[in-house]
């Protein structure tokens, strides 16, 4: 008996160790912005914003893949 009871209060410390060690994770992003359940002009501001630095990620790695290929294509087919 005394066994079971030290196997529950491991098991209790184990969980309560893991929800701190997840709850420390989930402070470490300080710029993140955080908006109320129903709160829709910060929720559409803040996708608005992720969309725009996704598209210009995006726009740059298109950018570069379209001078790489304009750059084989002047080497296979010069124009005179």
């Amino acid at each position: 008996m005394i066994s079971q009871k030290k196997r529950k209060n491991n098991l209790i410390i184990f969980f309560l160790y893991f929800l701190i060690i997840l709850l420390s994770f989930s402070y470490l992003n300080a710029d993140q912005i955080n908006c109320n359940k129903l709160d829709l002009k910060c929720k559409s501001k803040k996708w608005v914003n992720e969309t725009k630095e996704f598209q210009k990620e995006k726009l740059g790695e298109v950018k570069d893949r379209y001078n790489k290929s304009k750059k084989t294509l002047k080497k296979v087919l010069p124009i005179n």
